[in-house]
């Protein structure tokens, strides 16, 4: 039966009891390794003298009793149990000595291990990254999600409108020369409908774009849209009265 130190309590000293329970648990492998070789020689040291003793025990209690091993009466029973208290102590303190040893050995050839050389005209291999694309949508579907529809963008009033006279002018400065106008046909001033010495009426085209200029700028699209439903609802109404 190995002892602990509420068995030994009884029969050893108070420097002995603090070297036997240094040899349990967390105490022993807090132990630095001068201290646990202090405590190898400690031990070893009690635990041959003890056996010593109780051999010398032995001699005495047999030829004063005449038994053969020595062991009548209980004299020489406390100084066994001690030697072999200190002999259990003895083997875990050399135990935890070379489970230490052990464990240096292998962190000095970790150390002494050379490590991987890196190639100079290679670098290491970058992990390629997926893409992350988005379930149930094509290619061709995602390039025209990405594309921004910009707005109409129109020319504004007053550009159409100076750019229209200038036009005017010119007409009228080539009949002024007596040449012949180049954007309109020949003719007289009932066939182009210009009175001589005045500027010709305003083409459809041109008032089209200076009304759809205006409207874009004050946002009369969308009132006169309006606008229009609210006219078109009373004249239902109206004409559901009768």
């Amino acid at each position: 039966m190995s002892y602990n130190p509420s068995h030994v309590r009884a029969f050893l000293g108070a420097a002995e009891m603090a070297l036997f329970e240094s040899s349990f648990g967390e105490r022993l492998k807090a132990l630095a390794p001068a201290d646990l070789q202090r405590r190898i020689v400690r031990a070893r040291t009690l635990r041959d003298k003890n056996r010593d003793l109780l051999r010398r025990q032995k001699l005495q209690t047999r030829a004063r009793t005449g038994s053969k091993t020595g062991r009548t009466g209980h004299a020489n029973e406390r100084t066994a149990k001690k030697a072999v208290a200190f002999d259990e102590a003895l083997k875990r303190f050399e135990a935890q000595a070379a489970a230490a040893k052990k464990a240096a050995a292998k962190k000095a050839a970790a150390k002494k291990r050379p490590a991987k050389k890196v190639s100079a005209g290679k670098a290491p291999a970058k992990k390629a990254v997926a893409k992350k694309t988005l379930p149930g949508k094509s290619s061709a579907s995602r390039a025209a999600s990405a594309k921004v529809a910009r707005p109409r963008r129109l020319i504004p009033a007053a550009t159409v409108l100076r750019e229209a006279l200038e036009k005017k002018h010119a007409v009228e400065a080539e009949r002024a020369a007596g040449a012949a106008p180049s954007h309109h046909t020949k003719g007289s001033a009932g066939a182009t409908g210009v009175a001589p010495g005045g500027l010709g009426p305003t083409t459809p085209a041109v008032r089209s774009k200076v009304v759809a200029s205006r409207m874009h700028e004050a946002n009369l699209e969308h009132i006169q849209g309006h606008t229009s439903t609210q006219v078109r609802q009373a004249q239902a109404k109206r004409d559901q009265r009768g």
